[in-house]
């Protein structure tokens, strides 16, 4: 009997307990109107965000804790969507226990340009809280505020170096990633006393940045102004590939030795001596084709040197490599190369930790077929005479056989070369050096720079101009 009693107990106090729980739900949600919290307006209806200030706060959000009636542990989510959305696809910019809110204005920056904002244009959003107490009862919402907020760009347009290094040619240039508004960097060659500037875009009427717009800033020692029509600069130093970092804004350039890579292994016959370098072609990034034998163990090695820098199969984990490559054990953790033995073009990049292999050829040394003078059946003179413009440059009269006549004036002082195609500077050119195997007028002189342009030496004034391509003569008489 006193079982019977005690089990008669149990189940009413369980039956209590359960419609008290059901009330206080019940209550969270019938009080959920009262429990709805208010947001404050921010101190401004328009923001501009700026991408130097990016790690700097927004204005804080602030709000009044949420009453649900009864002492409750209360999550807040600050909201963000497109102004009059009504929150359809709302994105979260944060989540506290506070009654306030810090967040940067990167944060809010990407958040933004993800849902759609287009850089450097307002755009409108409306702000909002929702509070909770847990998954058995819905969340509620504060009031909506709004603002305008334009993002700032993330992403840059590179830059482009064009020179003597790249022949001149739009199709070859060296692209400089932009890393910030205004700032860039870029690996590649730079000749010996080689002429180069900056370009927008890969386009001769495109902006341009030469060493004028650099006067008063900071230039790298082997660089000067060429004191050129252009004023490109000039590198003064010995061929070599470098890493330049450039920032118009503060106009200012540095170059370092551009960063290497090599790999040492079984093909190079463990011997530093005979590593095999990779060229860079952008920070971190490495690329170079080779032979690899299947089964050969290698690792890569910053310089080719014992002591430095290695990177072995355990450094790309997490990243992406190819299937036939795989770890060569736990002594040095070498890759192992499972391919079919063969030429291949390697790809590494460091940052993404990531590798590509594909069947190359290996370069071979070919002579480059010329151009027979007899092929070009136009000539241009464009030099300082011109403002080295082919917008006046003067066209000569093509009498065959690579054999051109006309008139002009010229400067004395003046410096010049022809161009066998109208608004293209790079190929063909003939310039003093061309016909310094045949017979130059008197009156004409090598200017010695490194386009081998002529500089006429006799006395200004009007001469008419017998060239022949072929016998690689040059008479001006007047």
């Amino acid at each position: 009997m006193k079982n019977i009693i005690k089990i008669y107990t149990f189940i009413l106090a369980s039956l209590v307990l359960i419609s008290c729980e059901e009330e206080l739900v019940e209550k969270a949600v019938l009080d959920s109107e009262s429990a709805v919290n208010e947001l404050s307006e921010l101190p401004s209806s328009s923001y501009t965000l700026l991408y130097d200030e990016g790690a700097e706060a927004f204005d804080e959000f602030e709000w009044t804790e949420a009453d649900y009636g009864f002492s409750a542990s209360v999550t807040y989510t600050l909201q963000v969507a497109a102004a009059g959305t009504e929150f359809a696809e709302a994105k979260g910019l944060g989540t506290t226990q506070a009654d306030s809110l810090v967040i940067a204005n990167a944060s809010l920056n990407t958040t933004i340009l993800g849902m759609g904002a287009t850089a450097e244009q307002a755009y409108a959003v409306d702000f909002r809280v929702a509070s909770s107490i847990g998954e058995g009862v819905a969340p509620v919402y504060s009031n909506v505020i709004s603002a305008t907020v334009t993002p700032y760009a993330t992403t840059f347009p590179p830059i482009y170096l064009i020179g003597d290094a790249q022949n001149w040619d739009l199709g070859a240039p060296m692209v400089l990633e932009s890393t910030g508004p205004g700032e860039y960097v870029g690996i590649g060659p730079f000749v010996a006393d080689g002429f180069f500037r900056f370009f927008e875009t890969p386009a001769w009427d495109a902006t341009q940045w030469n060493a004028d717009y650099f006067e008063g800033g900071t230039i790298p020692d082997v660089l000067i102004n060429s004191g050129d029509g252009d004023a490109n600069f000039q590198y003064t130093s010995t061929d070599q590939d470098y890493q330049i970092t450039v920032n118009l804004n503060t106009k200012t350039i540095t170059m370092e030795d551009a960063p290497t890579l090599y790999i040492i292994g079984d093909d190079q016959g463990w011997d530093t001596n005979t590593a095999f370098q990779l060229g860079a072609i952008a920070p971190g990034v490495f690329e170079g084709t080779t032979t690899f034998t299947q089964g050969s163990i290698w690792r890569f090695f910053e310089h080719a040197d014992w002591a430095a820098t290695q990177y072995n199969y355990t450094y790309f984990e997490g990243g992406t490599i190819p299937a036939d490559l795989t770890d060569g054990g736990p002594a040095d953790n070498n890759f192992t190369n499972g391919a079919a033995t063969g030429a291949y073009t390697i790809t590494v990049n460091l940052n993404e930790k990531t590798i590509e292999m594909v069947a190359g050829e290996l370069e071979e040394e070919e002579e480059e077929e010329e151009e027979t003078p007899t092929e070009v059946t136009t000539l241009f003179l464009v030099g300082d005479d011109q403002g080295w413009s082919f917008g006046t440059a003067y066209e000569l009269t093509y009498l065959g056989d690579g054999k051109f006549e006309g008139t002009t004036d010229f400067t004395n002082g003046s410096s010049f070369r022809f161009f066998g195609e109208m608004d293209n500077w790079s190929d063909p050119v003939f310039g003093y050096s061309y016909f310094a195997e045949g017979s130059v007028t008197e009156v004409l002189g090598d200017n010695e720079d490194a386009d081998s342009n002529f500089v006429v030496v006799g006395e200004t004034g009007s001469y008419a101009i017998a060239i022949d391509l072929t016998a690689k003569t040059i008479e001006l008489t007047q």
